[in-house]
Formats: structure tokens, sequence, C-alpha cells
């Protein structure tokens, strides 16, 4: 159900999956969500971006890895409002 209302919003069907696996799992690398999503891993990387350029999500690199962490659900408000 968020999912659709995500794309209702203008986010691919990828972008909803990862944005809201990245909301339930927090701080989680590209493997990570590869593992738990049902996308291509050379897509999740592409929509990892995505999101990043949105403002949807960020990341942090420790010891050489990127980790991904979704922007706050209430940044949807100022994204699409």
């Amino acid at each position: 159900m968020i999912k659709e209302k995500l794309e209702k919003i203008g986010l691919t069907k990828g972008e909803s999956e990862v944005y809201v696996l990245l909301v339930e799992t927090g701080n989680s690398t590209a493997g990570d969500i590869i593992k738990k999503s049902t996308l291509a891993s050379s897509k999740v990387y592409d929509i990892l971006q995505r999101l990043v350029n949105k403002g949807l999500a960020s990341f942090s690199i420790k010891n050489g890895v990127k980790y991904y962490d979704a922007t706050s659900p209430e940044r949807l408000i100022d994204f699409f409002g």
C-alpha cells in the first residue's frame, strides 16, 4: 500500500521498493538492499543514486563501504508538497 502511494506521487516502482526497504532496515549497504529486494543488482545501484539525487536517501562511507539511509518520510512532504 505504501509503495503504491509513493508511485502515485512520482516515484518509480523500483524507487518505491528501495525507499521502503531503506526506511525499514535503516543504515544498509547496496548489497543488503539487493538481497532483500526483487530487483537486479545493477538496478539497485542506479535507484540508490536516483534517491540520493532526489534527496530521499543519503550515504556515508565506513571502512571504504557505502552505507545508505532513507531520508525521513516527512521529507516526502517537502519533496512532493
